[in-house]
């Protein structure tokens, strides 16, 4: 308990003071933390060669490597669904102004709902409310 925590302390305190700590790490920290930072990563390494994917299994998870698969292909197609839009956003100028427009708008619209400026209020909300396509086909039963 408390007393073996003392006792601890007191061992600790005793190596500081004599500079005889046990472990190398406490006479150059940043050394120190750098070779553990080298070391985890060959051992990284290490375990991404030994646990390739294009080596034959030893047991035969199949559905974790599926699964596994499965998950890489969607978060690629999902980053590449994101550089295609990213791309035609940087191409067509005229959806990033209209999207800046309309993020004043609604900046706008807050400010002139705390100020009680109902007019402004009810002109900024027509501006910004969704556009109702024109020509819409209502189903028959609908």
């Amino acid at each position: 308990g408390k007393r073996e925590v003392q006792q601890h302390f007191r061992t600790f305190m005793e190596d500081y003071n004599t500079a005889t700590m046990p472990h190398e790490k406490y006479y150059n920290y940043e050394r120190w933390e750098m070779m553990e930072y080298q070391r985890s990563k060959l051992e990284q390494q290490q375990r991404a060669l030994s646990s390739s994917e294009f080596d034959a299994p030893v047991t035969f998870n199949d559905e974790e490597i599926r699964r596994k698969e499965l998950k890489r292909q969607k978060e690629d197609a999902e980053n590449k669904e994101f550089q295609q839009l990213k791309q035609k956003m940087a191409q067509n100028k005229d959806i990033q102004g209209d999207m800046r427009r309309q993020a004043q708008l609604s900046t706008e619209l807050q400010l002139a709902f705390k100020r009680g400026d109902t007019t402004t209020v009810k002109r900024l909300e027509r501006m910004l409310a969704p556009e109702e396509p024109k020509m819409v086909v209502k189903h028959p039963w609908a």
